[in-house]
């Protein structure tokens, strides 16, 4: 890819501009009326643009592999598989049996639904090449500590042109991880997420 972060910020952001919700909020039959005004970035807690923003950088990527690593409820992960190739693979993680995907209420093919700790690289189905995925997106416990742990643990998995995405990046700890990322970073904070949101390209 021959973009920098923030040339690619532009491209996707413009997308969202464009962005038709409609269809999507015919797949979240089973989200909470808060969380349905965050995707239509309607939320009285401010501009809450990132559900969308995936979905765009999804869009416009067409990435043959993405890792999501803390689905929760799946809202994120409707998101893009919703703008998936056909062909393509979602492996959405989350470690928690009693939320993970409980607001999808229908199955997409190219999500492979993985549960279990993610810093155990044992919970991937045996066919996985974790060095094959062109975009992470990484919005698990929100401590420093796991963070850290992540991106030391799938940083040799990251190929050059690697797009990955960090959720709550201005909450206290992970604001230092971020800081410290080496790579060619975009804060979009504004419009995205009101605790922090960004992305880098290895």
């Amino acid at each position: 890819m021959n973009y920098t972060a923030n040339e690619l910020d532009l491209i996707v952001t413009e997308l969202v501009h464009r962005y038709d919700v409609t269809p999507i909020l015919q797949h979240m039959g089973l989200v909470g009326s808060g969380q349905i005004a965050e995707i239509k970035n309607e939320s009285d807690r401010g501009q809450n643009l990132y559900y969308q923003w995936l979905a765009c950088l999804v869009k416009f990527i067409k990435p043959k592999q993405v890792v999501e690593l803390g689905a929760a409820a799946g809202i994120s992960t409707t998101m893009m598989a919703f703008e998936l190739p056909k062909d393509s693979k979602l492996y959405s993680v989350d470690i928690d049996p009693s939320i993970a995907w409980k607001w999808m209420d229908r199955e997409y093919p190219q999500v492979i639904k993985v549960l279990g700790d993610d810093l155990d690289l044992s919970i991937y189905p045996k066919d996985c090449d974790l060095s094959q995925t062109d975009i992470w997106f990484i919005d698990s416990l929100h401590t420093e500590e796991q963070l850290r742990k992540e991106v030391e643990l799938y940083k040799p998995f990251w190929k050059k042109g690697t797009i990955v995405v960090l959720d709550d990046i201005r909450q206290p700890g992970l604001d230092t991880v971020w800081n410290e990322l080496p790579y060619d970073k975009c804060e979009t904070t504004i419009p995205n997420h009101f605790s922090g949101f960004g992305h880098f390209i290895v």
